[in-house]
This record gives structure tokens, C-alpha cells and sequence, in this order.
């Protein structure tokens, strides 16, 4: 591939020890989405949803768990199982968030901008 990731996500959230040991022992993951908040690595939280239940985009339910003082917000989305509707439900909670100045950015982007200079 010529890149290594340095962001990583347990398929279906799913982490044991077995998953902690080795993300806290290699040195190239550095983001852990929805990982052991004990890690030494940085902790992307689940606090936000777009999708009620997952794969289901739903546009009211995302205004009523809205966090609008939290700096970060990570979605964990699931656009391959999405038709025209749900893609419309999502459409406009990214036309919020957007009305709401939230800046977009990708897990490596935010890791950089957060290591001291």
C-alpha cells in the first residue's frame, strides 16, 4: 500500500485484552476509535450518534442527543446500508452541523493538531 494506518477500529466495536495488548504495543496505531479509555493511545469517544439504530440515519433523533458543547464529536456510520432516504436523513444532519460552524476533520488531522509543537 505505501501507507501505514496509524488509526484503528475493532470490527463491530468488539475489543478484549487480547485487543488491548496489542494496540497499547504497536507504536505505528496511535488513534483508537471507541477504544479502552485506559490506553495510552489517543481515545476517540462514542458520544454522539447519527444512526438509531446503526445503519439508520435518523435526522430528529440526532437533534434530540445533539451535544453542542462538546469540542469532539466522532460518528461511527454505516453509508453502505443506506438508500436514497437514509442518505437524505444524514444530508441533513451534516446541513446542521455545518449551520452550526462545526469544522470537519479526519482522526490523523485531529492527532496532529493535538501533538505539542
Amino acid at each position: 500500500m505505501g501507507y501505514t494506518p496509524i488509526t484503528f477500529g475493532a470490527p463491530g466495536n468488539a475489543i478484549d485484552e487480547i485487543t488491548n495488548d496489542v494496540i497499547n504495543n504497536t507504536n505505528d496505531i496511535k488513534i483508537w476509535f471507541f477504544g479502552n479509555k485506559n490506553s495510552s493511545k489517543m481515545i476517540l469517544e462514542r458520544k454522539s450518534e447519527i444512526e438509531f439504530p446503526y445503519g439508520f440515519p435518523d435526522y430528529q433523533k440526532f437533534l434530540n442527543n445533539y451535544l453542542p458543547n462538546d469540542s469532539v464529536l466522532t460518528f461511527q456510520l454505516h453509508p453502505n446500508m443506506w438508500d436514497s432516504l437514509k442518505f437524505d436523513e444524514f444530508k441533513k444532519c451534516l446541513e446542521y452541523l455545518e449551520s452550526q460552524n462545526v469544522t470537519f476533520i479526519t482522526p490523523n488531522e485531529y492527532y496532529f493538531l493535538n501533538q505539542p509543537r
